[in-house]
């Protein structure tokens, strides 16, 4: 905890005005009256919070609130306040992540931002901000890897130190941004014959404040490139199947599906001209990794026994394609499709004329008013050439499951046989 105590009679008696709880052990602590009157109480914790946080009064010190917290990487070790002769405040604090940070504020402390943070290479033993009766301003810190680092707004990010001939000197160069091309990235030290002139070394001319004792370069660093590939192939996971979808995991795989025969009519398999039978057997499970999705289709014939044939269904001549409603009593062969409901992803677009909307509230079997109203079709010359009808679009995306409903209605002499069709339902990627 940050106590803060206050005495209004010299310094004989003291009360306390605030307590701040930050769950870590209180390293260091400031305080600064800036000139507008308003107080500021700067803290810093260790362990496990790590935190300097800011505190300001605008009522002489009887409420406190908080206006900054900032969470170093390891314990806050020093902290300074600064208000310079412009107005500006300035906060410092050092931390045990080897790092010095400086922060601003413009607006009388309600608003701060860093301006600089420095990585010294060793833990940050302490830090003091100052203004010159010229005007300058100076933040130095020292750490313990031995080395006191001054600066100054306007200088060049490189610690100024003194060392007697032989003595080994470690720093660190900051602000550096390691290059975007290929090649080797150099960096220049100059050497001075005392601070005052390596203070006053510019960009512009190094030999502004006088003679550089020895300069050089140092290469930083070197960029080359590298190329990172790999590949995608193309997936499309599609089967056809007729066993029963008996759980979620049934509308996710292709594993353990498999296809018997499609049945229509009564148990026996026998079609009745009274009543219209229907089969929903015939099912297909696809996913796609294709940016456009896939196109199902279906390529085969009508029903067939010996030459003997069910008429396409269609309402102006048989197969042509056209959306037609059941009617018992007369030959039509024909079907709709839709998506499961409980597809994993909902993917599958049925495609006219095969999508009208009653065709998912068909009954599977032999029965009045299984057909539910809906319109079936088949388009005998596009189902029955090379590359068959498309009947649904799958879009790119995860498991869909498709329900394809077949119909078949015969008359009462429609010629005995066993009727029988085979059909391919091929899906395409689309790519």
């Amino acid at each position: 905890t940050a106590y803060l105590y206050r005495s209004t009679d010299g310094g004989s008696s003291w009360s306390q005005v605030e307590a701040v709880s930050t769950g870590g052990t209180i390293q260091t602590d400031h305080l600064l009256q800036s000139s507008s009157g308003n107080l500021f109480w700067s803290f810093g914790t260790g362990w496990p919070h790590d935190t300097a946080y800011l505190y300001r009064s605008t009522d002489g010190g009887a409420n406190w609130s908080q206006v900054e917290a900032v969470t170093a990487g390891d314990s806050i070790t020093t902290d300074h306040l600064l208000q310079s002769t412009s107005g500006d405040l300035f906060w410092s604090f050092g931390s045990q992540d080897n790092t010095a940070y400086l922060y601003r504020s413009t607006d009388g402390g309600a608003n701060w931002s860093q301006v600089e943070a420095v990585s010294t290479g060793g833990t940050i033993r302490t830090d003091h901000l100052l203004q010159s009766t010229s005007g300058d301003l100076f933040w130095s810190f020292g750490s313990n890897n031995n080395t006191a680092y001054l600066w100054s707004p306007g200088t060049d990010p490189a610690p100024v130190v003194s060392a007697i001939n032989g003595d080994s000197i470690i720093f660190d160069m900051l602000n550096v941004i390691n290059q975007d091309v290929q090649g080797t990235f150099y960096a220049r030290i100059y050497t001075y014959e005392d601070p005052a002139h390596a203070l006053g070394y510019t960009l512009e001319d190094p030999w502004a404040e006088g003679d550089v004792v020895d300069a050089g370069g140092v290469a930083l660093s070197t960029a080359d490139t590298i190329d990172i590939r790999f590949m995608v192939p193309e997936r499309l996971t599609f089967c056809v199947f007729t066993n029963e979808l008996s759980g979620p995991g049934d509308f996710s795989t292709c594993d353990g599906t498999s296809a018997t025969p499609v049945s229509l009519g009564d148990d026996p398999g026998f079609l009745s001209p009274d009543e219209p039978s229907i089969s929903k057997d015939a099912k297909y499970n696809i996913a796609t990794n294709a940016p456009h999705g896939a196109m199902v289709r279906i390529r085969g014939s009508t029903l067939n026994s010996g030459s003997f044939s069910i008429d396409a269904i269609g309402d102006q001549s048989p197969g042509d394609g056209v959306a037609t409603s059941s009617s018992p009593g007369t030959e039509q062969f024909g079907l709709c499709t839709y998506q499961h409901t409980d597809s994993v992803d909902d993917g599958i677009l049925p495609l006219a004329p095969y999508n009208h909307t009653n065709c998912e509230g068909t009954t599977d079997g032999q029965g009045a008013g299984n057909d539910n109203g809906a319109l079936f079709a088949f388009h005998e010359a596009e189902i029955d050439s090379i590359y068959g009808h498309p009947i649904a679009q799958k879009d790119h995306g995860d498991w869909s499951t498709g329900i394809i409903v077949f119909l078949a209605n015969i008359t009462v002499f429609t010629e005995p046989g066993v009727y029988t069709t085979t059909f391919d339902v091929v899906a395409t990627g689309q790519y």
